[in-house]
């Protein structure tokens, strides 16, 4: 691990010596060294890694996906955030604003542009919303914010008393393993319980 990262240091040095991209060079000995799980940060993006990790994020406090037609609908809305504010609810759906001509992007793209990924948004930056509901088509403008994750959500499955505890865990972050236990600890003696991994973005573990 040494030698890899005074042979990144020195890529970097030679790079900027030579007025190219430290970033680059680093990425370039990194994408040689065979290990798929290496990655070269920013030091903004390393501040995002590290915020995702303790289960937070920027953004407006809305999940959504897009059906097979293309259209993009809210599938989840940040009690208390941005958008929750704003009068946003689940089933909303999104159209021009922040989405304007995204008709191609995928789910992983619309995140990123409504937490300004690409143009390295901060707190309080701002991002437009075009939104319809029942005919009612309408545009506003939010503040993203610095916004805590719900890495893990618990639910019952049926009808008492045979219902079966669902613990969802959809990252590991900071505290999701104490709140596992606390749902496993909270459910019913007799209930089964299932543990939901589908889905889950990594983090610590």
């Amino acid at each position: 691990v040494r030698r890899s990262r005074e042979e990144i240091a020195d890529a970097v040095a030679d790079a900027e010596a030579d007025g190219k991209s430290g970033t680059d060079a680093a990425e370039e000995v990194v994408s040689r060294s065979g290990d798929r799980w290496g990655a070269v940060y920013d030091e903004r993006e390393y501040e995002e890694f590290e915020q995702a990790l303790d289960g937070s994020y920027t953004g407006v406090g809305i999940a959504a996906r897009r059906a097979a037609h293309g259209q993009v609908t809210v599938t989840g809305v940040k009690a208390g955030g941005p958008a929750d504010r704003a009068g946003v609810r689940e089933g909303d759906h999104l159209g021009d604003g922040a989405l304007r001509d995204r008709a191609s992007v995928h789910g992983a793209q619309q995140v990123a542009l409504l937490r300004g990924d690409r143009v390295k948004a901060s707190e309080g930056s701002t991002v437009v919303l075009g939104l319809s509901r029942g005919g009612h088509s309408w545009t506003t403008t939010l503040h993203r914010a610095r916004l805590s994750t719900d890495p893990v959500s618990v639910r019952r499955l049926g009808r008492d008393p045979s219902s079966a505890v669902l613990i969802k865990v959809a990252a590991f972050t900071k505290g999701a393993g104490t709140a596992v236990r606390d749902a496993v600890d909270g459910a019913p003696g007799d209930a089964g319980i299932l543990l939901d991994l589908r889905a889950n973005s990594g983090g610590l573990v």
